[in-house]
């Protein structure tokens, strides 16, 4: 588990990252042996971890499906750590394995998020947005508002 060399297809050993919080600096290392007990651990492909205001998010992106014996173990890893686990197999839609659905408080707004949404992880930042956004808006009490995306491919 690591980063990709530049312009090498080397793995880069990451036991810390000094970017991360605590609690998912723990998480990261307690993934490890999960990952490295896996029967596919050759088809995995990234890992995102998200400190979201109810849970930790685990993503896990995988080239291919993973065996149901991994995505066991998977689902049995993220029980323990409390976490909440989605895995992007292949070129399917993420899946909420375990856990609950992340969300952030902004604003006195519950933002809710899956792993592949656009979101600012860093909470000043978001904060710093979201009332923004608010001011420009000029909302009135009675107001109601509605942020989409539409994605047309």
């Amino acid at each position: 588990m690591g980063f990709r060399a530049r312009q090498r297809s080397a793995i880069i050993n990451v036991t810390h990252c000094p970017v991360l919080n605590e609690p998912l600096n723990t998480l990261l290392a307690r993934l490890r042996p999960c990952l490295d007990g896996l029967r596919g651990r050759r088809i995995l492909g990234h890992l995102d971890l998200i400190d979201a205001d109810n849970t930790a998010v685990v993503s896990l992106r995988t080239m291919k499906v993973l065996h149901n014996d991994d995505r066991q173990a998977l689902r049995e890893w993220a029980d323990t750590q409390d976490c909440t686990l989605y895995l992007h197999q292949g070129d399917a839609a993420p899946e909420r394995l375990i856990g609950v659905a992340p969300h952030y408080l902004v604003a006195g707004c519950r933002l809710a998020f899956e792993p592949n949404d656009f979101i600012q992880v860093n909470p000043a930042v978001n904060q710093d947005m979201v009332s923004q956004a608010l001011d420009w808006l000029a909302l009135e009490k009675d107001d109601r508002i509605l942020d989409s995306v539409l994605w047309i491919g």
